[in-house]
């Protein structure tokens, strides 16, 4: 298979490098697996697209998706590497303020956005415009970039949720997941799954245009009513068959078993006569609704 092959090109320890040799040495790499063995973090976005096609494109920075319980956790090991917590800015609309600067502290900028977040209508929602994310707080050493992406449940949820299936991969301490690896890695087109028509959904879109993936709105019935293939109307789990898993290598990382990242999270494809198609989240037997994001 085309897929099985191109993945057996690059070794487990290629991977590691292409996810995490930029932005940690190879002794903070084994030291934040441990840390995500611990929180159930999962690390997303550019950076692990871009580790399962051989580097194609430079990303921009490391996104970690952790549950709010664990976000200090998290802080405190990069601050203890030295990254620098850097605030967000004031964001102006015309004369008014769509979101307020953080406190140049992280851990006060944390526990302001978890007061400011109400379901629904809290400043959080306006700053991130995802109802799912407590925070977002960036670190930085020597140009290098790292967000912590805080959710008040499950990070799967959070990616599930993502502008297109694309950016829908991640990695855990332990091994690299695709969702949807023969449209991102073989076929370079990425299924859209929220509307385009909000300038920060095109921007999105726009921007892995341009990295060399097709967006498309849609499948073929025959593909859509296809049980086996991937972004067909069945019922998916992050560790079907339909997704890779590429394991990383076993080194000296502390290991918990837990279920707190979401990996059990049930979802399907829903096509509709007009529109984008879109994720509907399943678990024990109810719908999960998250906004969308735009990594």
């Amino acid at each position: 298979m085309a897929l099985d092959a191109y993945i057996r090109k690059t070794t487990s320890n290629e991977y590691l490098y292409q996810l995490y040799g930029k932005f940690f040495t190879r002794k903070e790499q084994e030291s934040f697996r441990s840390v995500q063995a611990k929180t159930n973090a999962l690390v997303s976005g550019s950076t692990v697209l871009a580790a399962l096609t051989g580097g194609s494109f430079e990303p921009n920075d490391l996104d970690i998706l952790v549950n709010k319980r664990w976000a200090t956790v998290i802080g405190e090991f990069l601050e203890e590497a030295t990254f620098a917590f850097e605030p967000l800015r004031d964001v102006k609309v015309g004369e008014k303020y769509a979101s307020r600067a953080q406190p140049v502290s992280f851990r006060q900028a944390l526990e302001e956005e978890l007061k400011a977040w109400t379901p629904n209508t809290g400043s959080s929602v306006d700053r991130y415009r995802n109802r799912t994310i407590a925070g977002v707080f960036n670190f930085e050493r020597k140009g290098r970039r790292v967000q912590i992406i805080c959710v008040h449940a499950h990070p799967l949820a959070t990616i599930l949720h993502f502008h297109s299936t694309a950016v829908m991969n991640f990695a855990t301490d332990k091994e690299i997941f695709a969702l949807y690896p023969f449209k991102t890695i073989i076929q370079r087109k990425s299924l859209v799954l929220q509307s385009s028509e909000r300038d920060d959904i095109i921007n999105a879109i726009q921007k892995y245009k341009e990295r060399g993936w097709e967006p498309i709105e849609a499948v073929g019935a025959g593909e859509a009513l296809n049980s086996q293939r991937e972004a067909s109307i069945v019922r998916r789990r992050a560790k079907d068959s339909h997704s890779i898993r590429i394991p990383l290598p076993e080194e000296d990382v502390r290991r918990v078993d837990s279920e707190d990242a979401g990996l059990d999270l049930e979802w399907v494809i829903e096509y509709r006569e007009a529109g984008h198609a879109r994720i509907r989240i399943i678990r024990e037997g109810e719908e999960i609704n998250c906004p969308v994001c735009t990594m």
